[in-house]
This record gives structure tokens, C-alpha cells and sequence, in this order.
């Protein structure tokens, strides 16, 4: 004997609408995140894309559906496929760097993080792309600024309000006869006998409320020889 569990109309109705609701409500968070998401079958064919991602690939979401992922790597990382799907499937996630091709060939970086889900009882992969041309530009700025001060001929040196040396370039170590490692392990109190503990905080606030000044001083080297000695201070802020 068999049962047939027939559902009401009304409850059916109401299921149906409520699915709908969520279905809508997951498209308009995942087309809102500005990372490119992608949820790949266990083989790697792309089920679903955000906007943003297709945005930055210059491909419409129905250009996309069905695509082996492989069909977004530059030419030089296709061969990683298999072997960062293998560590996936052996530890449920991974993270790894890598570089996507737009429509029009264009190949820009990109930090990669894929989790493994279950989505409608089925196993998939959730991959969420960051693309890093701008991190790059910044590190290579910031390269080019540290490469600029370690070949000036005057010394610089980053002091921290409590007067340790947070960054010193290569002119100052050599001026006062120290390594770097020895530079940053020093407070300014060290070599310069016009500061010290005591009136260090009254420097602090004229280079805070002045913005820049230029003073006279005499710097000790490491072996105790006096260097009169022009400092240009100037207060920055970053990172508060």
C-alpha cells in the first residue's frame, strides 16, 4: 500500500515564494561584492559568476556559463589546474596567486581563495578573486621610494614618537659607522647628545605643531667621534 502526501495549493504557493525571495536576495548579495566570485562544479565549469567578475573580464555572464575555468588563465597557468584542484578536493580549501585573461587579452593578477560547499545537495567550489594590479603599483611605488632614499647622500631616519628609529637608509649608517640592525635597535638619544629623555617631548610637539624646522646639532658615531650636523625634521603621519 502507498501514500501520496499531496502539499496545499496555498503552502505550495508560499514555499514557492518564499525560495524565490531567497533566491533573490543571494543574487543581489553576490552580484554586490566587489571581489569576483565564481561557484565551479567539482570538474571546474563555471555555474555561476558575479557581476564584478565579469565586469573586470570584459565577458557577459552567459559568455561565461559552462567555461572550464581554464579559459580564464593566462596561457603560463593553465597547467596549474589540476594540481590546485587536488589540493582543494584533498584539504576543502586553498588560496594561491595567479593571473585571469580578459576577453580581449588583456592578463591582470589575482589572489585566489576557493572553499569547497554543498549547494542544493550538490558538491561545488565557492572561489573568490581579488585582483592585485593595484597592490602591485603600490608595492612597486613604495620599491622605487625605498630604492630613492637608500641611494641618497644624506642621512634619513624615521623616528617614532617614543624616538625609536623606525626606518634609516644607507647614507645615515654609514655617516655614524652602524649596520641597519644595529641603526634600528638605537633611539635617538644614542647619538645625538642635544636629545634626550628628558626634553625629547618638547621636540616631539614643535615638529607636530611646526609641520617642519630645520635645527644645528653634533651626532656621535659609533666610535665616538663629534659630526656638527644640520637636521631638516619634518612630522608625517600614517597609519594615525
Amino acid at each position: 500500500m502507498s501514500t501520496d502526501i499531496k502539499c496545499d495549493p496555498e503552502n505550495c504557493l508560499r514555499i514557492s515564494e518564499a525560495q524565490n525571495d531567497c533566491d533573490e536576495r543571494f543574487r543581489s548579495i553576490f552580484d554586490s561584492v566587489n571581489d569576483g566570485l565564481l561557484i565551479l562544479d567539482r570538474q571546474g565549469h563555471i555555474r555561476d559568476i558575479n557581476r564584478s567578475n565579469c565586469e573586470q573580464l570584459g565577458y557577459t555572464k552567459e559568455e561565461l556559463l559552462g567555461r572550464h575555468i581554464t579559459h580564464l588563465y593566462s596561457p603560463e597557468h593553465g597547467g596549474e589546474t589540476a594540481a590546485e584542484f587536488a589540493l582543494i578536493h584533498s584539504q576543502g580549501h586553498t588560496t594561491f596567486q595567479s593571473a585571469h585573461r580578459c576577453k580581449n587579452g588583456a592578463i591582470f593578477p589575482v589572489e585566489v581563495n576557493v572553499t569547497t560547499i554543498s549547494l542544493h545537495g550538490e558538491p561545488m567550489f565557492f572561489g573568490v578573486t581579488r585582483n592585485l594590479s593595484g597592490c602591485m603599483h603600490s608595492e612597486r611605488a613604495l620599491k622605487i621610494m625605498q630604492l630613492s632614499v637608500d641611494h641618497m647622500g644624506d642621512g634619513a631616519f624615521w623616528l617614532m614618537p617614543d624616538a625609536r628609529i623606525a626606518y634609516v637608509n644607507e647614507a645615515a649608517c654609514n655617516i655614524l659607522g652602524y649596520s641597519k640592525d644595529e641603526m634600528l635597535a638605537l633611539r635617538v638619544f644614542d647619538f645625538d647628545p642635544a636629545m634626550n629623555p628628558e626634553n625629547w617631548p618638547a621636540h616631539w610637539e614643535k615638529s607636530r605643531m611646526l609641520g617642519s624646522y630645520t635645527v644645528e646639532s653634533t651626532h656621535l658615531t659609533k666610535h665616538g667621534k663629534s659630526i656638527p650636523v644640520e637636521i631638516s625634521i619634518n612630522h608625517l603621519s600614517y597609519e594615525d
